[in-house]
This record gives structure tokens, sequence and C-alpha cells, in this order.
């Protein structure tokens, strides 16, 4: 799993600092179990799943896994479009938006209750082809972790990652479930446990090599 981009200082610091410990003292027992869930939602916008924005606003889950699976999205010349409003929204709801009888979102009249937490707003790695990598019109042409792992040169790996992480922040995804750190050594095409061209090789060392170069341009 990978986190990048602006989203919660809370869940990226690293050191300790004391405005995140003053996040934490100011979240309620019900904020805290909130933001240790990450949900779907059907449909490519929040009116057309109303009880997502109850679970943000009153449940204070902590993200929103987007799949082309729910509908959220499709791949098509507006994908972009598409993914960019949905992810906005997403955003505003979490900081207390309400939705008016036109549809759109305005500001609250009156201060939201509790803490304010950006959502983790997230896809999954299942690979670089459709069905199973999504996002596809209008970005990068996606590598397969095979092939990036046949260069055996973690730069190129770290290059793909800093691409790809780049890309999905402008859309305002700041979570990303992969890649894969599977190390396949033989191939198993016949069976269910075939990865495809979704892991980075067979060789343990330099599967976790390629594996650290990604995320670590990911977060580049």
């Amino acid at each position: 799993m990978v986190l990048f981009a602006s989203t919660s200082q809370l869940l990226l610091a690293q050191d300790g600092s004391d405005e995140v410990d003053t996040i934490l003292d100011s979240l309620s027992t019900e904020e805290r179990i909130g933001q240790l869930f990450l949900i779907t939602m059907a449909g490519d916008s929040v009116a057309a799943s109303p009880a997502v924005i109850r679970l943000i606003q009153d449940y204070h889950v902590g993200g929103v896994i987007l799949t082309a699976s729910n509908n959220n999205f499709n791949d098509t010349n507006s994908l972009l479009d598409q993914v960019s409003a949905l992810t906005a929204d997403l955003q505003y709801i979490a900081a207390g938006y309400v939705r008016g009888v036109d549809g759109a979102l305005y500001a609250p009249e009156t201060e939201i209750s509790g803490t304010y937490i950006p959502l983790f707003v997230g896809i999954e790695d299942m690979g670089q082809d459709w069905p199973y990598y999504p996002l596809l019109t209008g970005l990068t042409p996606p590598v397969s972790s095979m092939a990036i792992g046949a260069t055996w040169d973690p730069v190129n790996a770290e290059a793909i990652g800093q691409i790809l992480g780049a890309e999905l922040a402008s859309l305002g995804i700041n979570l990303y479930l992969g890649p894969s750190a599977d190390v396949v050594e033989t191939a198993q095409s016949q069976t269910q446990a075939n990865f495809g061209t979704r892991t980075f090789g067979g060789e343990p060392f330099w599967v976790a090599s390629m594996v650290a170069s990604f995320v670590s341009g990911m977060h580049n």
C-alpha cells in the first residue's frame, strides 16, 4: 500500500510531531475507529451513493476505494474529468459540505463537529492491463511489473512509480493499493494462482529492490 500526495498529516507523519499528537488527542473514540475503515461506493457521484455521505460525515471513515467494477468511472475520453470530479466531491463531503436541492455542494452554514481529516481516496493495483488497471485513457500507458523487473534496474522502477504517482495525485487519488510484492519463481499460467505480468520477478532480493524503488518514486 502506497500513501502519497497531500493526504492526511495524521497518517503520514513519521516524526511524532506535536501537531500530530494534537490531532490524535482531539479525536473522539468514534472518530479514531472510523479512521480505520476504507469503504467502497457504487456509482460515479456522491449523489448516486447517499450512504457514502453518511459514512464519511457521521462515521468518519478514513477513505474510499474507487473501482471500475463499482461503476465509479469508465475508460472513456472523459475519464480524467470523471475521476477528478468524484475525488473532489468526496473531499468536500469530508470537509462538511452539504448537497443543495440543485445537486451542488455548499459550504456548511455552521462549523462541522469533530476533527477534519482529509480522506484517503484510492485505487487498487491488480495489474497493468484492462480490466485489472482501470485508469488508461489520458494517462501514460502503464508498464507491467514484469517488464520493469526484466530490466534489472531499480532506477526504472522508481521512474515509473514517479510518473504514476504524479498522474494519480493530479486526479485527487492519494492512496495506491500496490504494487504486488509477490515473488513468483515458476509461472503458473494454468492455475488461479497465476500472477501474469503483475510481479517483478522470481528472486526475492530483486523483487524487494524493485518494490522499494517503485514506492520511493511514487512518494517523490
